[in-house]
């Protein structure tokens, strides 16, 4: 399990190929940014589940390609 508090501007990336990954934005905005496949914003709040082994970003703001 990751719990990371942070100011943005900020990224996480997400290698480590879970079966499922759980995503809460607590405050402010995010995007998941799969390596393939469509971006999704969340907003403050938001809930989101992925279905793993597939690669992830989760930046503040979706650059082609966010730098953790």
């Amino acid at each position: 399990m990751i719990r990371a508090c942070v100011d943005p501007p900020w990224a996480v990336r997400i290698e480590d190929r879970a079966p499922r990954t759980v995503m809460l934005v607590v405050r402010g905005d995010a995007w998941i940014v799969p390596d393939t496949g469509d971006r999704l914003r969340l907003r403050e709040g938001e809930l989101a589940i992925a279905r793993g082994p597939t690669r992830t970003s989760v930046p503040t703001t979706p650059a082609p390609r966010p730098r953790p």
